[in-house]
């Protein structure tokens, strides 16, 4: 394995400075520097994005010049081209973003459906999934402080707790 993985390493890695890729076909446009790549065809179109982080399979495969990403698990933030200051753990979280900016994803799907969004925080399997989406106001909701940004949170009987804009709202059942 660990032959494999420094073959990877040197076969497929940019030339940007202080870089890390492991996994075949991982960064190997990059031109710039303190980009980390774990896993197959983690950062391919990346050229001058610098200081992401993609760890699992086709992570952050669509960046280009994006800066400052994170994103840990399959698929995350696949189609991202020139977000910045996105996090996104779990498979397929934000996995429909290209530009979308200082976002936080937490969860299976969680923030799918975000494509140029930004400032949205989502923490659940596919919470905020279709985040253009209006906020649904449960009959028993309770409004609790204004926040900037759009916020989702599901409980895990897949109960959910929503808001967006300004405003968050808990669904008490």
């Amino acid at each position: 394995v660990a032959a494999f993985a420094a073959r990877s390493d040197h076969t497929h890695a940019g030339t940007g400075a202080n870089t890390t890729a492991v996994g075949v076909n991982a960064l190997p446009n990059s031109t710039t520097v303190q980009n980390t790549a774990l896993g197959a065809n983690t950062l391919t179109a990346n050229t001058v994005g610098g200081s992401n982080t993609a760890v699992g399979a086709l992570a952050l495969t669509a960046n280009v010049t994006g800066n400052n990403n994170t994103a840990v698990g399959a698929l995350t933030l696949r189609t991202a081209t020139a977000g910045a200051n996105n996090t996104a753990v779990g498979t397929s979280a934000m996995g429909s973003t290209t530009t979308g900016t200082s976002n936080a994803a937490v969860g299976v799907l969680a923030l799918f459906g975000n494509t140029s969004g930004h400032e949205n925080v989502a923490m659940g399997q596919a919470a905020l999934g279709a985040s253009s989406q209006a906020p649904k106001e449960a009959p028993k909701s309770k409004m609790l402080e204004s926040l900037q940004g759009g916020w989702l949170f599901t409980s895990a009987d897949g109960q959910d707790l929503t808001g967006s804009g300004q405003e968050i709202y808990v669904t008490i059942t």
